[in-house]
């Protein structure tokens, strides 16, 4: 049995992942996060919750958009895993960072 393909993969920097985050939970209230968009361009992964922007360099591969919880997001920022890059995926219609998962 082969391994599904990996649709979309990037490794994030972790401190402006954080930083990034941070600035985005200061505008959204978890409750009212609603739909994260997530894309991929010039270098930079996107992310866009609740009407705010913010972009964390990255290197990878993401074609598209991934739209996920805003909620997870937020909520993932406040446990994001130890590793500089932070491992961001999306595979089998989910979205990944590092082994935490959510349907996409």
């Amino acid at each position: 049995m082969t391994a599904p393909s990996v649709m979309a993969q990037l490794d994030a920097d972790r401190g402006e992942l954080t930083d990034g985050l941070r600035r985005l939970a200061r505008h959204v209230k978890l409750a009212k996060a609603g739909e994260a968009i997530l894309r991929f361009e010039d270098g930079q992964l996107v992310i866009r919750i609740g009407g705010g922007e913010v972009g964390v360099t990255a290197n990878g591969s993401w074609p598209g958009e991934a739209r996920v919880s805003g909620a997870f997001v937020m909520a993932v920022a406040k446990h994001l895993p130890s590793s500089d890059p932070v491992p961001l995926r999306v595979e089998a219609g989910r979205f990944f960072v590092a082994g935490t998962s959510i349907l996409c």
